[in-house]
């Protein structure tokens, strides 16, 4: 355990304001800051804003405060003022926006306060116990009355600080926090991560303490930064550089998932951070894609994630757990990453009415009949209207299929002046539905026939809609797998002029499946039939 915090001589902690977080110290006592660390600042003088800010702190004599911004699958770092005092485990007040922090070096603890500059106030000592084994604190988050939860992350005391009187209450744990280095505070508890992979969950009300493992990925150097974002997800920061997103639902009997996995400065010494976010942003998700595709055809989706404001977006994640009927998915989108059968997804800002785009990739699977998932975007901000942060898309696999079928009623032989009707049968023999967007269609041109005699402008069907511009009757419409629609029409052959006394007609469709196409040779595609005409009457 000592072996591990030595190497890393990097705890950190990340904390958030809504719900606020944690903290980190140095790791072992012989760490400890020299003397000559830089005394703080006389005031504090200005809050932060809390529009997204991601904050962090590191330095081996002193602190160095920076200021976050998140990217496509990663978080840079700018400094905030120069190096100040050495400290170690913060958290955002609710009540004020301005970031605590307990100093490094006991006895006693001071409690110190730091401003949107960087700059230090020291508050004075609040007289915490020095922890054991390990005599410092690690661990630290406020709740949204404002009150400081601190603790070493090793033992089974967990302070409570009243940062207006600096005065403290203590709480027994149920059990010893072993190597929860930093915890959050949402729904009620507190939340950390140990380098095995297990969350814990503390409740700081009855010191109840309660592990689910294997949350998240195991960690050589430990979780040393907890925090907290605006729609109540938990982040952990794992000291080797990266951020862990879970989400966490229903907190007193909890469901925790990882989300994704984002890349941040893997820094050396002293390692703290924390976060605030009040600012309303609504986000929404579209997920777009072919309404069909045949059986190992290649698919692709378009997933537009939107920012309906009021307020811009400080960054966001992405998930779509991707279906087994979906093989081979894969994305190129900067930010994004396709493992274990989920896309995930990180970017930064976001302003008002702007638009981010991801392109995810695949095959229809074999036996696949329908590939149906969902998109979901995750602010980082809270959000006043979660309706629209799902969007679900089905593409229906299968093989398209048209039968058309048409008929002379009647004799095949018919007399001059006699009417003539006829019935084209439309029938989706496919397992791909024809819809009002991509319908079924066929033409029928009534050319051969017309010399023989004339149409009856008396065209119907049973769905879909038909339509005549001579010499050509057209018809179009949505079919269902199994449905059928029916066309008839009528034709009075000439008393009297005739042409070739042949009635001839093909009807032909380019719908994709028929079995009707241009030069076809389907014998269901035409009829044949005869004028009888006195030899008077011929030409």
């Amino acid at each position: 355990m000592r072996r591990l915090l030595a190497r890393a001589w990097a705890c950190s902690a990340l904390a958030v304001l809504t719900v606020t977080a944690g903290v980190n110290a140095p790791a072992v006592a012989s760490d400890a800051p020299p003397s000559s660390a830089p005394k703080a600042t006389a005031k504090a003088r200005a809050p932060f804003g809390c529009a997204g800010d991601i904050l962090l702190s590191a330095g081996a004599d002193a602190s160095q405060l920076f200021d976050g911004v998140s990217g496509p699958g990663t978080i840079a770092f700018n400094p905030v003022g120069p190096a100040t005092t050495l400290y170690n485990a913060t958290g955002v007040n609710p009540l004020d926006r301005f970031l605590y922090a307990i100093k490094t070096q006991g006895p006693g603890w001071d409690l110190l306060r730091i401003d949107n500059a960087g700059a230090v106030t020291d508050l004075g000592t609040v007289g915490l116990p020095t922890p054991s084994p390990q005599p410092f604190y690690y661990s630290a988050a406020f709740d949204p009355a404002g009150n400081f939860y601190v603790a070493s992350g090793y033992d089974n005391q967990l302070q409570k600080i009243n940062v207006a009187t600096k005065t403290f209450t203590t709480t027994t744990l149920s059990q010893p926090l072993a190597q929860v280095i930093d915890f959050a505070y949402s729904g009620g508890y507190l939340w950390g991560a140990d380098p095995t992979g297990a969350v814990w969950r503390i409740d700081p009300v009855t010191g109840t303490v309660t592990t689910y493992p294997g949350i998240v990925s195991t960690s050589t150097q430990g979780y040393g930064g907890a925090f907290t974002y605006g729609n109540g997800d938990l982040g952990f920061y794992d000291n080797n550089g990266f951020i862990v997103r879970v989400q966490l639902t229903n907190p007193a009997s909890p469901t925790l998932t990882q989300l994704s996995s984002q890349t941040a400065p893997a820094m050396s010494r002293l390692v703290d951070a924390t976060s605030c976010f009040v600012l309303p942003v609504d986000l929404g998700v579209t997920k777009t894609g072919p309404a069909t595709v045949l059986p190992g055809g290649n698919v692709s989706y378009t997933i537009q994630v939107t920012n309906n404001g009021p307020n811009a977006s400080s960054g966001w994640t992405l998930t779509d757990a991707i279906p087994a009927t979906l093989a081979n998915a894969a994305t190129t989108t900067p930010g994004c990453t396709v493992t274990g059968g989920n896309l995930s997804c990180t970017n930064g800002p976001l302003a008002v009415g702007a638009t981010a785009n991801i392109t995810l990739t695949g095959t229809a699977a074999a036996g696949a009949t329908s590939i149906v998932n969902t998109a979901v975007v995750h602010g980082n901000d809270p959000d006043p209207n979660p309706a629209n942060d799902t969007s679900t898309f089905t593409t229906v696999v299968g093989t398209p299929g048209l039968t058309l079928t048409k008929k002379q009623n009647g004799p095949a032989t018919v007399k001059a002046g006699a009417t003539v009707d006829y019935t084209i049968t439309v029938t989706n023999s496919g397992t791909l539905p024809y819809t009002a967007a991509n319908p079924a269609s066929f033409t029928d041109d009534l050319s051969a026939l017309l010399d023989d005699g004339r149409y009856n402008d008396d065209a119907t069907a049973t769905s879909g809609e038909v339509s005549y511009g001579r010499p050509v009757l057209s018809w179009s419409g949505a079919l269902d797998p199994g449905q059928s629609a029916t066309i008839t029409f009528s034709l009075t052959t000439n008393v009297r002029t005739f042409g070739d006394l042949k009635l001839d007609n093909t009807v032909v469709s380019d719908t994709p499946g028929n079995n009707c196409p241009q030069a076809g040779t389907d014998r269901r595609c035409t009829t044949h039939g005869t004028v009888k005409a006195k030899d008077k009457d011929k030409d």
